[in-house]
């Protein structure tokens, strides 16, 4: 990750309009709720989620995530970015020109300390 943000403060609207987030704050609810209440059944979790209450109105943006590794027979530890994910929405460049919105899709399962695949398993 980068130690900044690509935009500091993006408000919810924005993220809803701009890029195109139609459901961020009910999918951060329902995140929050699971991850407060993590022996909730996904029922539970659903009408708890309704209940929560979403103290700020802007956030950091990242518009690029990097995935870097390391070769283990290198003889540098250097790191090599492998992939990537862009998530920007339409912009004009310097020149005035209309630049399109650029949004990649990303599955990362994360568990614990173990990365599992699309599969889960």
């Amino acid at each position: 990750m980068a130690k900044h943000p690509s935009a500091w403060g993006v408000s919810l609207d924005s993220l809803r309009d701009d890029y195109g987030t139609q459901f961020f704050k009910a999918a951060l609810a329902y995140f929050v709720t699971q991850y407060q209440n993590p022996q909730y059944t996904k029922a539970q979790v659903e009408v708890a989620s309704h209940n929560i209450h979403i103290p700020f109105r802007k956030l950091p943006v990242y518009h690029r995530i990097k995935f870097t590794s390391t070769d283990p027979y290198s003889i540098n530890s250097l790191q090599t970015i492998v992939d990537s994910i862009h998530a920007q929405p339409a912009y004009l460049d310097k020149y005035g020109k209309g630049v399109p919105a650029w949004f990649d899709t990303g599955l990362i399962t994360y568990r614990g300390n173990v990365i599992h695949g699309v599969s889960g398993g």
